[in-house]
């Protein structure tokens, strides 16, 4: 083409070509913004909607109390390692992170968090109770306590769960030390993601609670033979919870004499057989 022409061209290709861009531009902006989308944060609505698609059976109570990366609930502190403050949605409040965010929300006798891992890299959490010393029980459940190993349980977590984007179980489990909860899951580059994991934490756990007398407790520290006969005394719910307490007399023993040598009784939580805990009061009689 000779040059000079070039310029003298009439301008509607140009005019098109803008235009098609315009419409390209405003396709973008109406589209839905995906989940896990780089690098903009995720849509909390739609990290609402993923939990709630992966555990359809629990239903929100209220909006827990969110402040700089910490849940509040059920009279806990659990500190997670999301990114500043939390959006709300609905009763709902979620924390953006790396990789993985977090949906926290009131439930009935407690609260949950569930993090919701877009990034196979991510699998494992930790979660902080401040304050608080935790116990994991062979059944899988973790006892939050007061204080230190033989202070009075005030909440349990349930064992840990988590389903990946399909609903199939993903392999999960929880670790701890001190006031801290690792949750690990078996989440690889071929999981479908996003997977949803999570600690449910419950203040209104048990189902019994028990006080012995101190010469209780001198005769439960002697054998497990008196800790049972102390056992068979017990009437409520028509032998279920002597039946409960009798199946750990093996270690209560061994706790009584403890709490014995530290001039304290002791106290049980019961749920079922396979969650009795116990810890050291002082005596009240």
């Amino acid at each position: 083409m000779n040059p000079e022409l070039k310029h003298s061209l009439p301008g509607p290709r140009r005019v098109l070509a803008a235009s098609a861009a315009i419409a390209v531009v405003a396709a973008a902006a109406i589209m839905p913004t995906p989940a896990f989308a780089a690098p903009g944060r995720p849509d909390p609505a739609n990290l609402v909607r993923i939990v709630e698609r992966s555990d359809p059976h629990t239903r929100t109570t209220g909006r827990v109390t969110t402040s700089h990366r910490t849940v509040r609930g059920a009279g806990l502190d659990m500190a997670i390692a999301g990114r500043g403050e939390a959006v709300a949605v609905g009763n709902q409040a979620v924390f953006s992170g790396t990789g993985v965010d977090y949906v926290s929300r009131g439930v009935e006798g407690g609260f949950q968090v569930a993090a919701v891992i877009g990034d196979a890299n991510q699998n494992v959490q930790q979660y902080r109770f401040p304050g608080k010393y935790l116990e994991l029980t062979e059944a899988g459940y973790v006892i939050v306590r007061d204080g230190g190993s033989t202070a009075e349980p005030v909440a349990a977590i349930d064992p840990a769960w988590a389903r990946d984007a399909n609903g199939a179980k993903v392999s999960t489990r929880f670790e701890v030390k001190g006031d801290t909860l690792t949750q690990v899951s078996d989440v690889t580059a071929n999981t479908p993601l996003p997977v949803v994991a999570d600690p449910r934490v419950r203040s209104a756990w048990y189902g019994w609670s028990i006080d012995f007398t101190r010469e209780e407790t001198r005769k439960i520290a002697k054998s497990a033979s008196a800790c049972t006969a102390v056992a068979g005394l017990l009437t409520l719910a028509a032998g279920t919870v002597a039946g409960a307490v009798s199946a750990h007399c093996g270690a209560l023993t061994v706790f009584a004499d403890l709490a014995v040598e530290n001039g304290k009784c002791v106290s049980l939580k019961i749920v079922a057989t396979y969650l009795v805990t116990w810890w050291m009061p002082k005596c009240y009689k």
